[in-house]
């Protein structure tokens, strides 16, 4: 949850829309461009590549 919220505050994610409901917040967020998204992508799918290779050596 912290990380999404640095995210946003650092302009690696915009928020587009938000409501309260009582006390709690909910924000819907999106990637702000394209060489943005270019790394949220590389770096998920590197993410499972290496996940992936991982779990076929158990």
């Amino acid at each position: 949850m912290m990380a999404m919220f640095f995210l946003l505050l650092t302009g690696y994610l915009k928020a587009v829309n938000h409501y309260f409901d009582g006390m709690q917040a909910y924000i819907t967020m999106a990637i702000p461009n394209m060489e943005v998204r270019y790394i949220y992508e590389s770096n998920i799918m590197e993410w499972f590549k290496r996940r992936s290779k991982s779990a076929e050596k158990m």
